[in-house]
């Protein structure tokens, strides 16, 4: 691992997780000694090195396509994780949709909901048995296996093959998603610009996210249910 000489920053960008969701995050996973786990946009590292530093894991890989951040992460590395700790990981600069995802049994992605998010996951993510883990919203029209909620934020695990909901009322995915019987889209967009509101995202940025996920929505629920991967 090359260590680039920067000033080290433990802030993060502003989506990073706390301490304590980060373990929420390891909790959820139900990490083991044969995973190998990927964060796609890992920022500054921290998942990354918890994953490694908490649990006995194989291997644990974090991909950055923002350059500083990445050689953030890398300084960051050496300073936090010990010799036999590093060996167990890896650090990239790369768009995600880019790389080879294969040997993954654990998938973390926190990015926003967009259009076409299944058809990346069936590009890159082939194995029965890959738990994949989203936060604030699971992959849009599919059933989580396991949630838990940690300040505020909730996170969601799948796992390949993905359960599809069998409807075409996209209402029910909302109340399954946010674990409320009469909950609808509506409550779904307020939930969500509520809390970009609270990361402290402008209205005219919450608005244009918010219509992506809209859009999403509707994509998801015209398309015809996909079962399995490969």
């Amino acid at each position: 691992m090359e260590i680039i000489e920067d000033e080290p920053d433990d802030i993060g960008p502003a989506n990073a997780l706390s301490p304590k969701q980060r373990d929420a995050l390891i909790h959820l996973a139900k990490i083991g000694k044969n995973d190998i786990f990927y964060d796609l946009g890992s920022g500054y590292g921290h998942i990354v090195f918890d994953v490694v530093k908490k649990t006995g894991l194989k291997n644990a890989i974090g991909i950055e396509v923002d350059y500083k951040r990445f050689c953030r992460s890398v300084r960051l590395a050496k300073r936090k994780l010990t010799k036999r700790e590093l060996k167990r990981a890896e650090l990239y600069c790369a768009n995600y949709f880019y790389y080879d995802l294969s040997d993954a049994t654990i998938v973390y992605e926190g990015h926003e909901r967009t259009e076409g998010e299944i058809e990346e996951f069936e590009k890159h993510i082939s194995n029965n048995g890959v738990r994949i883990i989203t936060i604030d919203l699971p992959l849009i029209g599919y059933r989580p296996i396991r949630t838990v909620v940690c300040e505020g934020r909730k996170f969601f695990v799948m796992q390949t093959p993905l359960r599809k909901y069998r409807t075409s009322n996209p209402d029910k995915w909302a109340a399954h998603a946010l674990s409320k019987k009469k909950a609808t889209l509506q409550d779904i967009y307020d939930y969500y610009d509520n809390m970009l509101k609270e990361e402290g995202h402008p209205k005219k940025d919450r608005q244009q996210i918010i219509r992506k996920l809209r859009s999403t929505v509707a994509a998801s629920f015209q398309k015809p249910s996909r079962r399995t991967f490969g």
